[in-house]
């Protein structure tokens, strides 16, 4: 009888543990299926659900509007293609911040709201926020340059220029922020003569002839742009051919630069 007893028991545990293996099963799809960013989406739920928690009982540490803001940057991770979460959660943080802290903290959330919307693409809104920002980072006066200077505001654009130049003149981006400005102007030969002077005062940088070839192949110099490629290439020991300007990625966002706090 007792045996009889003891098979039922490990009947009824051996297919609790079928289930319990089927979950986890599940679980672990669910967690590593490409694409879906299970780990991402499980330390949003678990972050927000702890913050939760120690709201209620009125211990937590974490000022809301920075918990907004590392929801924004959760979302876009988990969302690449869906801006509104994201931006919404970005909104709500800037919302969030305390009055005695909007001077320090405004001016850094509005600047990262900008980064947010050049990732999902949205430049007329990210030079809005740029504008709104009191205090930059040097990579910001070249984004803040070429979307002015994409709307013809070109004399504000140059003032951006200018501003990164005066922090120093030797930086590359300063140099090839005027020429787009020209460029963008309609100046093509004052843009090839600082793109010229740049290659003339660098003549084994990388970097340099990278830009000019950008450059060229925006003005439709497709044999001066391959010209350039090639040099740069063989001005770089881990150089694949797959060459990206400056330029291009102060805009064109592929991967969120923003951490958590």
């Amino acid at each position: 009888m007792s045996s009889l007893l003891d098979k039922k028991i490990y009947i009824k545990e051996n297919k609790k543990n079928k289930y319990g293996f089927l979950v986890l099963f599940i679980f672990f799809i669910w967690l590593f299926w490409p694409n879906n960013n299970g780990f991402i989406k499980l330390s949003y739920y678990a972050d927000n659900f702890v913050y939760s928690i120690l709201k209620i009982t009125h211990i937590t540490k974490v000022p809301e509007y920075i918990h907004y803001r590392n929801n924004a940057v959760y979302l876009a991770k988990m969302y690449p293609k869906k801006p509104a979460p994201a931006l919404k959660a970005m909104d709500r943080a800037i919302a969030a911040v305390p009055a005695d802290l909007a001077d320090t903290q405004l001016s850094n959330l509005y600047r990262e709201s900008a980064v947010l919307k050049l990732y999902y693409n949205d430049k007329s809104g990210a030079l809005t926020d740029f504008l709104s920002a009191k205090v930059l980072k040097d990579t910001d006066y070249l984004s803040m340059a070429v979307l002015l200077a994409d709307e013809s505001r070109y004399d504000e654009a140059d003032s951006k220029c200018n501003e990164l130049l005066a922090k120093n003149n030797n930086i590359i981006s300063g140099h090839i922020c005027q020429a787009y400005v020209y460029e963008k102007s309609g100046d093509i030969e004052s843009a090839k003569q600082i793109y010229d002077s740049l290659v003339e005062s660098r003549p084994n940088s990388e970097i340099v002839y990278i830009e000019r070839a950008s450059f060229k192949k925006r003005i439709d110099d497709q044999k001066g742009a391959e010209e350039d490629f090639n040099t740069a290439q063989k001005h770089s020991l881990y150089s694949n051919g797959n060459h990206t300007s400056i330029m291009d990625r102060c805009i064109n966002i592929k991967e969120l630069p923003l951490s958590f706090t």
